[in-house]
């Protein structure tokens, strides 16, 4: 914890605030594939964080003007599956899949953080997959990338 010490312009009267810097972040995940010639990324935002009653923004950006853009959120496995064409799912799907829509290559995710104290400090496994069949791989997953965001308040 730290503490901040406030010096008040008139001698009124002198307070000290006291602060636990918040946990929340969101960190782009080394990707497991990524279609040749593509830039096909998953990030934060504008600086957007995961954080109680606010909404983590994160963009999908690279794909293919006509892929199918399909998300997943979990907790982190810790183990990646593969799925062919060099490319792997660390997500069970298990909490959340959805599909995001693709405006052009691009496409946004906002995440909802509900106001539940028991979410302080958890992680969750955020992954997005591009599925293209005019790509390499036809119906397989041609390219994914993670991200993992941490819940603060």
């Amino acid at each position: 914890m730290q503490a901040i010490q406030l010096v008040p312009l008139s001698p009124v009267q002198l307070e000290t605030l006291a602060f636990t810097p918040s946990p929340a972040s969101f960190t782009a995940m080394p990707s497991t594939c990524v279609p040749a010639g593509a830039q096909f990324t998953l990030a934060a935002v504008d600086r957007s964080l995961p954080v109680l009653g606010g909404t983590l923004h994160t963009r999908i950006s690279g794909a293919t003007v006509n892929g199918l853009l399909i998300a997943g959120l979990d907790y982190p496995s810790g183990t990646l599956v593969p799925t062919g064409c060099g490319c792997t799912i660390e997500l069970t799907m298990s909490m959340v899949t959805l599909f995001i829509p693709n405006n052009g290559g691009t496409g946004d995710w906002l995440l909802p953080i509900v106001t539940n104290p028991a979410l302080f400090n958890i992680a969750l496994d955020m992954q997005v997959f591009l599925f293209d069949s005019s790509l390499s791989c036809g119906s397989l997953p041609p390219g994914t990338n993670r991200g993992r965001a941490v819940i603060g308040g």
